[in-house]
C-alpha cells in the first residue's frame, strides 16, 4: 500500500493528459485496497475492540470516523475525478482541488 500511494502522490504531481487516466487508475486500485481493509476492520477488528472497551468509548467513536473520513475524501475525490474528461487536459483550479483534496 505504501508503494502505491507513493506512485499515486508521483502521479498527482503532473494530473494532465495520460497523467490523469493513471491517477484515476491507481485510485481505483486504492479504493479496492481500501473496501478490503475497511470491510475487514469494522467486521473483526473493531468488534473485537468493542468488546474490550466499552462501545461508546472514545478509541471506536474515533476509528469509526476516520473511516467515514477516509470514504467521504474518497467520494469527493472520485467527484472530482468524474468531471474531467479521460486524458483531458484540466486547468490548474481544478489540477490543485484535486491534489489539495487529497492532501
Amino acid at each position: 500500500m505504501e508503494r502505491l500511494l507513493e506512485r499515486f502522490e508521483k502521479e498527482l504531481s503532473d494530473p494532465q493528459g495520460e497523467g490523469l487516466l493513471r491517477v484515476a487508475q491507481t485510485f481505483a486500485e486504492i479504493q479496492r485496497h481500501l473496501v478490503q481493509h475497511f470491510r475487514k476492520e469494522e467486521a473483526v477488528f473493531y468488534p473485537a475492540l468493542a468488546a474490550e472497551l466499552a462501545a461508546s468509548d472514545p478509541e471506536i467513536t474515533k476509528l469509526n470516523d476516520d473511516h467515514a473520513d477516509v470514504r467521504e475524501t474518497a467520494s469527493a475525490f472520485q467527484a472530482l475525478l468524474a468531471q474531467a474528461l479521460p486524458g483531458s487536459e484540466l486547468p490548474v483550479a481544478q489540477r490543485a482541488e484535486l491534489s489539495s483534496l487529497v492532501w
